[in-house]
């Protein structure tokens, strides 16, 4: 995590497979936050390929900053994203229980629903 790719990705992407859950965590903060960012969707049957810049991770979503650099797993994801293109804001409660509580929510319910919300299962 963290390391950076080719100077060709300059431009900030989040490859992403339309189905996962983790995914749409990390572009709902984006939309939230009306980052312009590049989606690239990842065919499913080949995303260790497709994010193989990745090194080891082989998962989506994976979040390249403007810089090249990478970085893996949708909370930590959303974490750099906050504290690089919103100051901090959401985390800079005092209330951590509650940072973590709506965090396990968007990991454990929110991932559960997406999939049936996305094909009107």
């Amino acid at each position: 995590m963290g390391s950076t790719v080719g100077q060709a990705m300059a431009k900030v992407t989040l490859h992403m497979l339309h189905t996962c859950p983790f995914c749409w965590k990390v572009r709902g903060l984006i939309e939230y936050l009306k980052l312009d960012v590049d989606y690239v969707s990842v065919n499913g049957l080949k995303i260790k390929k497709a994010v193989s810049f990745a090194g080891d991770w082989g998962k989506v979503p994976v979040f390249t900053d403007e810089s090249g650099q990478y970085h893996t797993d949708s909370t930590p994801i959303m974490k750099f994203i906050d504290e690089n293109y919103n100051a901090g804001k959401l985390q800079s409660s005092d209330d951590d229980s509650r940072i973590a509580q709506w965090l396990e929510w968007a990991d454990t319910k929110m991932s559960k629903a997406t999939v049936p919300i996305l094909y009107g299962i």
